[in-house]
This record gives structure tokens, C-alpha cells and sequence, in this order.
């Protein structure tokens, strides 16, 4: 089994999203002609999990009132709130039955 162009270019396009977040490229590893493997050097490593920390952390931490929105905005309300509505309902509608099943066989003792 031979590594195709495409898995090369999506491994260099990770390797580049990877660059302009840390601002250090990962290698590419050719393993045995079977499969392409990123490595991280320890640096690099840090340098990844520094980020992800800051990602968690601006979750947590409000954010200034006095911040100019972002030139970009993505209306996610629009597809999330539909979307996870079609799992919430049956879901509570379950814990719900299942309470009142429990109840009744609780209280037939």
C-alpha cells in the first residue's frame, strides 16, 4: 500500500494549520511506505498544549464589554439549537418515562 498525493497534502495542510497556531511546523514521518505520521517535537508540544490551555481558559473568563465584535461571525445558534433539540426531547422524554416507571415499581412493593 502506497501513501497517495492527497494523504500527503492533508497531512501538510494539518502541519500548516498546526504552523500558523505555534508558529512551528511538525515533521512528516514516511512510516515503511504504509502511513504518514506527524511528530511533535517537546517543544512543540508545549507550544500546542500553551494553546489549547488559552482556548479552555477564554472559555471561562468573560470577556471585556467593551470589545469590538469580530469581523466574522458564525451563527451556529441556527443549526445547534434544531439539531440538538432532536436528541433533548426523546432524551428527557426518557429519564422521565423511566422515573415514573421506577415509581411505580417502587411504590407497588
Amino acid at each position: 500500500m502506497s501513501i497517495s498525493l492527497a494523504d500527503y497534502a492533508k497531512a501538510k495542510a494539518f502541519t500548516l494549520w498546526v504552523k500558523s497556531i505555534i508558529g512551528k511546523e511538525p515533521e512528516i514521518i514516511n512510516v515503511n511506505e504504509q502511513y504518514l505520521e506527524i511528530d511533535f517535537k517537546p517543544d512543540e508540544i508545549e507550544a500546542f498544549k500553551s494553546y489549547l490551555d488559552r482556548q479552555v481558559g477564554g472559555l471561562l473568563v468573560p470577556k471585556p464589554t467593551d470589545q469590538t465584535p469580530p469581523t466574522v461571525q458564525i451563527r451556529f445558534g441556527k443549526i445547534l439549537v434544531p439539531w440538538s433539540i432532536q436528541y433533548l426531547l426523546p432524551a428527557i422524554a426518557g429519564v422521565f418515562g423511566l422515573g415514573y416507571l421506577t415509581g411505580n415499581l417502587i411504590n407497588k412493593k
